[in-house]
């Protein structure tokens, strides 16, 4: 029967067997996400990193998010606080978990991404006027050119948060093989 040894592993076999086919079996079901993760990674990496950094300032997504946004409102008028930047996105995008990036120029606008569980697709950018509160801007990450939009879908991917905790199990599954890989291949050079 080629389905033992092949696509699942004999474990009433010798201690050799049951090795290999832990080893290869297990290693070819996983090897999907484990390529996920790895490439995803390389973003993180020094070259990989700069690389994608470059081509996004190259392309429309650095306008669209990256380049600093100008308040409506007189240089001179009073700051929201925090807190009310906050609230003004809470009311705009409900239940979302927030991240808040403080004006980089002066009279500069607050930017406020909101993360989605639902996927990276649903992500919220909005660009809120310092002092009045206004919307001045909001975007869904839908709405991105290719290089924000894959940027923005790397990060869940790497960790595996992309559909919530299902992935998430079968990432730190991926990972625990990972892990033993290595035990078992040695292990077996040791039989």
């Amino acid at each position: 029967n080629q389905v033992w040894g092949v696509w699942l592993p004999r474990l009433r076999a010798k201690p050799y067997v049951v090795l290999r086919d832990m080893h290869t079996v297990v290693g070819f079901y996983i090897a999907v996400v484990a390529i996920v993760i790895s490439l995803t990674g390389l973003i993180y990496t020094y070259v990989w990193g700069v690389g994608f950094r470059y081509a996004a300032e190259k392309t429309e997504a650095y306008d669209l998010i990256m380049k600093p946004r100008l308040s409506k409102s007189a240089p001179e008028a009073k700051d929201l606080s925090i807190d009310r930047i906050v609230q003004i996105a809470q009311q705009k995008m409900p239940g979302n978990n927030l991240r808040v990036s403080f004006p980089r120029v002066t009279n500069g606008a607050y930017m406020v991404y909101a993360n989605n569980e639902r996927g990276p697709g649903f992500n919220e950018v909005l660009f809120i006027d310092r002092a009045s509160g206004e919307i001045l801007e909001d975007y869904y990450n839908s709405q991105l050119k290719t290089m924000w939009w894959l940027g923005t879908w790397n990060y869940p991917l790497h960790i595996g948060t992309i559909w919530g905790l299902p992935t998430k199990i079968i990432w730190l599954l991926t990972c625990i093989i990972l892990m033993t890989s290595p035990v078992t291949g040695v292990w077996m050079w040791w039989e």
